[in-house]
């Protein structure tokens, strides 16, 4: 992964064209999904009679071949997800079994320990390569 990173740093330093660096860039990436986690958001939800009780994000996409993004926001005691790609890339079909198979292996991570936690891990890159 890296040396693909210093491959392409070098050929930046070269100063391509916009148009031929995006299309690298966009050609050169390999990977199954982004995740973007914005944490525990630390921001008011209270606006006088008005309660903010759900947030969705950050929904972006790259530009890249079979983008997949997954945006995780924690509001309160809640935790939000969002599945951000084009049905070229994932059927809303697929992305029911994703999201059922996402919140068992959460699930059983939560009532885990750290041993039962590792193979939960290789479970859910599984299950990406599945989707």
């Amino acid at each position: 992964m890296f040396g693909k990173i210093f491959q392409f740093k070098q050929w930046l330093s070269t100063h391509p064209n916009p148009d031929d660096a995006l299309q690298v860039f966009k050609d050169q990436l390999d990977y199954d999904i982004t995740v973007s986690n914005l944490m525990r958001l630390t921001i008011t939800q209270q606006f006088g009679e008005l309660e903010l009780q759900a947030i969705y994000g950050p929904v972006v996409t790259t530009g890249v071949k079979n983008d997949r993004l997954v945006g995780v926001a924690t509001l309160g005691d809640r935790l939000f997800f969002t599945l951000v790609c084009s049905e070229r890339v994932m059927l809303q079909s697929q992305t029911k079994i994703l999201h059922e198979e996402a919140i068992h292996l959460l699930n059983e991570a939560i009532t885990s320990n750290y041993e039962e936690q590792r193979e939960i891990v290789f479970k859910s890159n599984d299950l990406l390569k599945k989707v």
